[in-house]
């Protein structure tokens, strides 16, 4: 099996890396006597859509026989968390996901936890790419994680994260005849907690970009954000509770666009890591193609036609 790792940077609908796992495909060059099958590389007018995205990472991996299901996981900063929509996947023979979540210009390894039935074989590593981060170092995406077209683009203020903090559970016990206390604890170290977030909308449009993350009444969403920055102490992949955000303006009263927005938070585990909103609809195949025999013709399984993310965004919804 083939597998590439290719960083896709651009906001379509977030940055984001495609993680595609394929059967290698081998030609016979023929005897010395005889020639092999031709392969056209396209004429030199054929190019296709051009993305900086980096390179991408190709290699060779083989996977237990018998796999039927699996998880796909990426680890970044030491940290191991399951790709989102890539939890207990049915395995065919080939497996393709868009990662939404990976971490700016730090090397993400992928490794895909294999399952037969009830067993688990272990995990099969399938290499690291770098996702490169907006060309300004300040840039932070916020997300909705369930449904990552939610999303707004912000500016760090000199504010943001000044200091962070970890709490673990437990509490001090003094035993008498003792000097020191002793900790009773009910588990592990938590995570970040009392975290001072301060991001600026330089424009209205933003502003509502960044309140949709939240939800309405319309459309109301889980208070959970995925946080994306190149900030020396958070986490590039950071989960937070956002029910307490504030937005303050800075010049709306002489007519200026500009606000900002805060927010003190804990993290928070990722939500729901099996479920996402797919960037390509049935809706997006039925506008590209006029009929569904060009559309079954023009894909070799069901899972390369779930994976035409080319065609994402063309019902125009």
């Amino acid at each position: 099996m083939i597998v590439t790792l290719t960083p896709l940077p651009d906001m379509a609908p977030v940055p984001r890396v495609e993680v595609r796992l394929e059967a290698a495909a081998i030609y016979d060059g023929g005897t010395p006597a005889e020639t092999g099958p031709s392969l056209s590389g396209g004429t030199p007018g054929g190019t296709g859509q051009v993305l900086d995205g980096g390179t991408p990472a190709t290699v060779s991996v083989e996977l237990p026989a018998g796999t039927d299901r699996v998880t796909l996981w990426r680890t970044c900063q030491g940290r191991a968390l399951k790709v989102r929509g890539g939890v207990d996947r049915f395995y065919a023979g080939s497996f393709a996901l868009l990662d939404l979540e990976a971490g700016f210009d730090r090397v993400s390894t992928y490794e895909l936890e294999c399952w037969d039935g009830d067993t688990s074989m272990g995990r099969v590593s399938l290499g690291g790419v770098t996702l490169p981060g907006p060309a300004d170092p300040w840039v932070t995406i916020v997300q909705q994680p369930l449904e990552p077209r939610l999303n707004a683009v912000l500016e760090e203020t000199a504010v943001n994260a000044p200091g962070v903090g970890r709490v673990g559970p437990g509490s001090l016990v003094t035993v008498e005849g003792k000097s020191y206390p002793t900790v009773l604890s009910q588990g592990p170290r938590g995570g970040l907690t009392g975290v001072e977030l301060s991001f600026a909308a330089t424009t209205r449009d933003t502003a509502a970009a960044t309140w949709a993350t939240v939800g309405t009444e319309d459309n109301p969403q889980l208070p959970v954000w995925l946080v994306r920055s190149r900030h020396p102490l958070l986490p590039a992949v950071f989960f937070c509770d956002n029910r307490g955000l504030q937005e303050i303006g800075v010049n709306l009263h002489v007519g200026g666009e500009e606000s900002r927005f805060e927010l003190t938070t804990d993290e928070v585990s990722p939500p729901a890591p099996a479920l996402v909103i797919s960037p390509l609809s049935y809706d997006d195949l039925d506008s590209a193609f006029p009929d569904y025999d060009m559309a079954d013709a023009a894909f070799t399984s069901y899972d390369a036609r779930d994976s035409a993310w080319e065609y994402a965004g063309a019902s125009g919804g």
